[in-house]
């Protein structure tokens, strides 16, 4: 099923883990999963007993794909990893997430010329948080959230202006050979569905652009994107990439819009 890609798109489908609960653990309960869970979302600590049953090293950060892992190991749902699902979503894509608080290079076409292409550089900071003035709490929810800055001033931008898109993918269950139906609007906000720990959830999203404007041959674009998902939700990532990489492609797959210069950041 093509997905589509607005100002900002989504393309959410079954979550894959990619944890490994080892053969020679305890056995575990479902007391373990939630304790994970909740470690994950800030609660309680976990104990050095559940880490040693679930093969989490005692200085290893906990993530919900531990808390996954163990959901399925408990409920015998077979194998938490299999080779297939290591090889599924974002970690088979040989690309990586790129790090918060840092600038990092941004390569786009122009928007006056297909044949030009400017650098500048972005950065995003990130946030989780319940509510604030523009965003609504929402109980077994939280607000997962970036500030980004662009700041373009190379030669090639000063003469022939730059463009560049943002597309939303799932870490865990993006597939890079879909095609995807090109299809833009203005707003941002959107409402799609996930499975998450064999549930169904509903998650919202909205952004804006806040600023954006030339000061002196500086183009400063300045905005946000965020996802309200379900506590401890991991999984959801924002693209920042060229659009020159689908012209004349309308159904081209993720394979093809994105490339080395693309930016990934993970909400996490």
């Amino acid at each position: 099923m093509k997905k589509r890609i607005i100002a900002i798109i989504l393309t959410m489908a079954m979550t894959v883990t990619l944890f490994t609960i080892p053969a020679s653990a305890e056995k575990l309960t479902a007391a373990d999963a939630l304790a994970i869970l909740r470690h994950v979302s800030g609660g309680t600590q976990l104990t050095a007993e559940q880490r040693a049953a679930a093969g989490i090293g005692a200085d290893e950060k906990v993530t919900t794909s531990h808390a996954l892992a163990v959901l399925k190991s408990v409920t015998g749902s077979g194998a938490a990893t299999t080779e297939s699902s290591q090889k599924s979503g974002f970690a088979a894509s040989g690309y990586e997430v790129k790090a918060f608080d840092v600038f990092h290079p941004f390569k786009v076409v122009t928007s006056a010329s297909p044949n030009h292409f400017t650098t500048g550089k972005l950065k995003a900071t990130y946030r989780v948080f319940k509510s604030d003035e523009n965003h609504e709490a929402k109980e077994g929810y939280e607000w997962r959230s970036i500030n980004f800055i662009m700041e373009f001033s190379d030669e090639n931008y000063r003469n022939y202006g730059n463009s560049w898109l943002g597309t939303g993918i799932d870490y865990y269950s993006v597939d890079f050979s879909e095609e995807n139906d090109l299809n833009y609007r203005d707003s941002t906000e959107d409402k799609y569905v996930i499975n998450y720990l064999g549930k169904e959830y509903e998650v919202e999203t909205k952004g804006a652009i806040t600023r954006n404007e030339d000061i002196s041959g500086v183009r400063y674009t300045e905005g946000f994107y965020s996802a309200l998902v379900p506590v401890g939700y991991d999984g959801f990532m924002l693209a920042f990439f060229n659009p020159g990489n689908y012209a004349g492609q309308d159904n081209a797959p993720l394979s093809q819009l994105f490339d080395k210069d693309t930016l990934f950041f993970r909400f996490a």
